[in-house]
């Protein structure tokens, strides 16, 4: 369902007339931020699957902190996997994560543990890993990640449009 019909949706059940933009009165366009909203609500309320997406950090060696390149800052960890060593990368805290750094710099590996770091300038996040990367590796996040707010009338919704359309 698009973006417009999403509005129009709401509005009917208003008892309202439809529009043929969003942005065609100040109404729909208030609706249009209701809609988007909710929308956000119902994205985190739940592991959608159109929502997963897999982003791969390729390490190399002696380099520990890498970009999410896409995740942004609202997406949730479903897991992360070290391909190449065929393992999971567990999350740790920022504590730990400098502890070892402190205490065992000079102790590369595969990694095996993760924790993120702030963003880039691009908005994305930053994660680092420990043991630092003695080489390449392919470390897999599969994460959640809400789409963007709608903003054009032939925008898709990805999550359902029903709870949508009712919260709005």
């Amino acid at each position: 369902m698009t973006y417009l019909q999403l509005v129009n949706e709401v509005l009917v059940r208003l008892r309202e007339n439809e529009v043929t933009t969003v942005n065609q009165t100040t109404y729909s366009k208030l609706i249009g931020k209701f809609v988007n909203d909710i929308k956000r609500d119902v994205e985190d309320a739940y592991d959608w699957n159109a929502l997963t997406d897999t982003l791969t950090a390729t390490t190399s060696a002696s380099l520990f902190n890498y970009v999410l390149t896409g995740a942004g800052v609202r997406f949730r960890v479903l897991d992360v996997i070290n391909d190449d060593s065929n393992w999971f990368v567990e999350p740790t805290t920022r504590k730990w994560m400098n502890e070892q750094f402190l205490i065992n710099s000079n102790a590369p590996g595969s990694p095996q543990y993760y924790s993120f770091n702030g963003v880039d300038t691009n908005g994305d996040t930053q994660v680092d890993l420990f043991p630092i990367p003695d080489g390449v590796y392919n470390i897999r996040f599969n994460i959640i990640k809400p789409q963007a707010a709608l903003s054009s009338d032939s925008t898709r919704i990805l999550v359902p449009s029903e709870p949508v359309i009712f919260g709005a």
